[in-house]
């Protein structure tokens, strides 16, 4: 709502950031794996989140809420609503009527509005139009990103407006469940700088803020949280030497020895004996992969030193 894009900036910079803001959509909106892996974050950190900001059974019925809100998401992104809910189809409309999406606010120019509507127009048109494939594309690759973004968020809407709260907290518990993307900073300093050459800073920053808030205003749930990720960082790799030693041979301990450090310590990685493949891993989210890590690394030191 600042609109620092609006601070005056050379050609040069307004070319990097095109760019920048190009390169980021591939990595994520556009990427199929992106859909994947970012659920697979967003909903760990949603449910570590509330657990430490509401407790277990808050956690617990937002868990459940999780498995049943996606028809209601999809139906509404890619159809006309779910009509076998209206409830669910009312939360719907609070939510997003009400903010709840995570979406952006821009301030252009007449200029800029008139080639963009003039785009438009020859989208709608009968030129030929040899990016008609690739727009949509994107566009059906943003819409299913949309809906993986929203599951967490939506869910969250929902089970604290069940636990009675008011349309507005449940708005702003669902933006702040996991990283809320309308936050820009004010645009001062080097922030501005930062967002220009700096590819997902607004994340970054967002998560260190988001730690820092959970570990100031409680304390007791979110040191709980963090030990509990640094003893799984030691735990798993235990289990992993004693399943080995149970059901596997010296091949399967090399394969485990060459898996390397930065897989093990930014993922869980399971055996599985009687499988093909041997190991599986399981994404963590970005703010509990170093307190994991710790813990991967002090097994590693107590059972004879870092292998790398």
């Amino acid at each position: 709502l600042t609109q620092n894009d609006l601070v005056k900036k050379s050609n040069v910079r307004h070319g990097i950031e095109y760019w920048s803001r190009q390169m980021a959509a591939n990595f994520t909106s556009r990427n199929p794996a992106f859909m994947v892996t970012n659920l697979m974050r967003d909903l760990q950190f949603a449910l570590i989140s509330a657990t430490v900001k509401e407790g277990g059974a808050y956690a617990g019925r937002l868990a459940k809420n999780v498995l049943i809100v996606g028809k209601t998401i999809k139906t509404n992104i890619f159809n006309e609503g779910n009509k076998d809910n209206p409830e669910f189809q009312k939360y719907w409309e609070e939510f997003l009527y009400n903010g709840g999406e995570t979406g952006y606010a821009n301030l252009h120019s007449v200029d800029h509005q008139r080639k963009y509507v003039n785009k438009k127009l020859r989208e709608f048109s009968n030129q030929r139009d040899f990016l008609k494939l690739f727009r949509a594309y994107t566009e059906f690759m943003e819409s299913s990103n949309r809906m993986v973004e929203d599951l967490s968020r939506f869910a969250t809407y929902v089970t604290s407006r069940q636990e009675g709260r008011s349309i507005e907290r449940s708005v702003s518990d669902a933006k702040e469940i996991t990283l809320n993307f309308n936050r820009k900073g004010s645009g001062g300093a080097l922030a501005n700088f930062v967002h220009t050459f700096y590819l997902f800073a607004n994340p970054a920053i967002q998560g260190l803020r988001l730690m820092g808030s959970l570990a100031k205003n409680h304390q007791v749930r979110f040191t709980a949280m963090l030990s509990s990720s640094m003893a799984a960082g030691a735990i798993v790799p235990m289990i992993n030497e004693l399943l080995i030693n149970l059901f596997g041979d010296d091949d399967d301990k090399e394969k485990y020895r060459n898996i390397t450090p930065w897989v093990r310590r930014n993922n869980i990685t399971i055996f599985l004996p009687f499988t093909k493949e041997k190991f599986v891993t399981w994404m963590l989210p970005h703010e509990i992969r170093p307190f994991y890590g710790i813990g991967e690394m002090a097994y590693e030191a107590a059972t004879g030193g870092m292998r790398r």
